[in-house]
């Protein structure tokens, strides 16, 4: 899971019945200038991507600028599928 700001303190878990707890490793990550994008990439995997925001970025609105770097990080971390919620 990625989020433009990491929380050290949180213990994110839940807890899928009657298996163990599971646990998500949270990575920070900037969606506009892809900082930290490429270390949070499942190799060969699937994401999701359910960011949203309003405004522009590099003179475009967000969302583009958002599916555009997601986009270019999937295809160099060779990730099977790219789900994206709009």
């Amino acid at each position: 899971a990625v989020s433009r700001h990491r929380d050290e303190g949180a213990g994110y878990a839940t807890k899928k019945p009657p298996g163990p707890p599971r646990t998500f490793n949270w990575q920070e990550v900037d969606l506009v200038s892809g900082k930290g994008l490429q270390r949070a990439m499942p190799p060969g995997g699937v994401v999701l991507h359910l960011a949203g925001a309003v405004g522009t970025a590099k003179g475009e609105p967000l969302e583009v600028t958002f599916a555009r770097t997601l986009l270019q990080a999937a295809k160099q971390a060779n990730i099977a599928h790219l789900v994206y919620i709009s």
